[in-house]
């Protein structure tokens, strides 16, 4: 069997929630896809899918610079 995973990078807000523990990483990128629905959903992880799933976070953006 061929597993296929499609690794799609987004910057994402970093929302931890220490009632509940749970970390949510809500996409900053708000475009919307043909159907008119967000192309990328929010993400909520337990602290249980934090410590058995690959859950990371790889970088920080310090600077971002857009030309208008």
């Amino acid at each position: 069997m061929l597993w296929l995973m499609e690794m799609i990078g987004t910057f994402k807000k970093v929302i931890k929630d220490s009632n509940s523990k749970t970390l949510r990483l809500q996409p900053i990128n708000t475009s919307l896809g043909e159907d008119g629905k967000p192309l990328f959903e929010p993400i909520t992880y337990t602290e249980e899918q934090i410590e058995s799933l690959p859950v990371k976070i790889i970088g920080k953006v310090v600077e971002l610079r857009r030309k208008k």
